[in-house]
């Protein structure tokens, strides 16, 4: 069942940036936790999307910057907006009698 995303009142890269430092498990500048992202072995295009993932570089120094290079991130994008409820803490499982 598809759910709709509420998004925050912000701008598209501060928003993409949130959702990226809590994949990474960034929750503040002082603390991180360690998060994993499992993809299965069927998921050959996911796979391939994430071998290409890139961040822009800054042409003057050379340094890599925190913002992906927006180039076939289509199922990355699925990710970050997929994991929404987790990040606001806003998921709720719906539990029935035996299990989930």
């Amino acid at each position: 069942m598809a759910m709709p995303v509420v998004k925050e009142k912000t701008d598209e890269k501060k928003y993409q940036a949130a959702q990226i430092d809590w994949l990474k498990g960034i929750v503040s500048k002082d603390k991180a936790i360690k998060r994993m992202i499992y993809v299965h072995p069927s998921c050959t295009n996911t796979i391939k999307e994430l071998q290409q993932w890139k961040w822009k570089r800054d042409e003057q120094t050379g340094e890599y910057l925190d913002e992906p290079v927006p180039f076939q991130d289509d199922a990355m994008a699925a990710l970050r907006y997929g994991v929404e409820g987790w990040r606001k803490g806003k998921v709720k499982l719906k539990t029935f009698e035996g299990g989930i």
